[in-house]
């Protein structure tokens, strides 16, 4: 699937289906038509799978619409009435893309994607979002980040890591130190050869959770993203052959993708931003505010200046090397 962001034209009535439909974001292809959920026969077992009830000319598969809210609109699926709303709006996610190989392999023909697959990445979209508001939340001063506050927000993103089907894996003995996690992938839902992913952090959960967050959605989104790239192609080209448009050609970079699936992470990814720090004092995750921060908190801050004058003023005021005061004695009253 070829497609870009330069789009010109949008609601543009299409030859095919003689419709007035949202655009794709470069050739003019709209999505058409509505989907039903049929049964097929994917790794051994028979799953629900989405299906397009219409075709294009030359082509037996639906094209995807790209648009600024396509992230937030499939983490607001929970079933499979707002999945076939989602599809009949944006078009498929494109399982059938990125497992063309192994369902070639399996004699498995059919085009669509597998509602336990597509549930289960609406999940996943849902749970990063809400992970990145807390992160935003922090950064913004909403929420607190200090000793009294950290349980809190280990709980809030424990919370979320789970509906993404993020599980905690601890140490074998009875400390039960904590060492990363396992993630049952959407791919596990529908397919028996998929296992779980496991990964082990180096940070200190307890005492970073942020920076433990960043890693997390780091971890998960670099899965679905690590295949969209940028090539260097005439701009419009699509949109010409068909007929959509008679502007001059363009060439320039354009970002391409298999699946729509891949541009949801894109834009999940685009949304987790945001510069924090480690304090230099006690060693907190904290939300810079200028390039210049150092220190999580004032008190950090003025620990770390007091530190530093007594360092360089060893007879100052206040400093280790100042002699101790003589007591006095007092005088008897006899």
């Amino acid at each position: 699937m070829r497609t870009h962001h330069n789009s010109t034209s949008a609601n543009v009535t299409d030859t095919v289906t003689h419709k007035t439909l949202p655009m794709l974001a470069s050739y003019g292809l709209p999505v058409a038509g509505e989907y039903r959920i049929e049964t097929r026969k994917l790794d051994g077992q028979k799953v629900p799978v989405v299906v397009a009830q219409w075709k294009v000319p030359a082509s037996d598969d639906c094209w995807p619409v790209y648009e600024a809210h396509l992230a937030e609109d499939f983490a607001r699926i929970t079933n499979e009435v707002s999945l076939q709303e989602f599809n009949s709006r944006y078009g498929l996610l494109g399982y059938h893309r990125l497992n063309e190989s192994e369902m070639l392999r399996r004699d498995e023909t059919w085009h669509g994607d597998p509602v336990p697959w597509a549930l289960a990445h609406a999940r996943v979209a849902a749970g990063i979002l809400d992970v990145t508001a807390i992160i935003n939340d922090v950064r913004a001063a909403k929420k607190k980040l200090d000793r009294n506050s950290l349980i809190g927000l280990l709980r809030a993103l424990l919370c979320e890591f789970g509906k993404m089907g993020l599980e905690r894996v601890f140490a074998v003995g009875p400390s039960r130190r904590w060492e990363g996690f396992t993630w049952t992938t959407p791919e596990s839902f529908v397919s028996r050869t998929k296992f779980q992913l496991q990964k082990r952090f180096g940070s200190n959960w307890g005492s970073d959770p942020i920076g433990t967050a960043y890693y997390v959605l780091a971890w998960i989104i670099n899965q679905y993203i690590r295949h969209v790239r940028f090539e260097f192609i005439s701009l419009d080209y699509f949109a010409r052959g068909f007929g959509m448009t008679e502007s001059v050609p363009r060439f320039g970079p354009e970002l391409r993708w298999d699946a729509m699936i891949q541009v949801i992470y894109w834009q999940l990814a685009e949304q987790v931003g945001g510069a924090f720090q480690r304090c230099l004092r006690c060693g907190l995750i904290f939300p810079m505010r200028s390039g210049k921060d150092k220190y999580c908190s004032p008190r950090c801050s003025d620990a770390m200046r007091s530190k530093k004058y007594r360092a360089s003023h060893p007879g100052g005021k206040g400093s280790k090397g100042k002699k101790p005061r003589r007591k006095r004695s007092r005088k008897s009253t006899r």
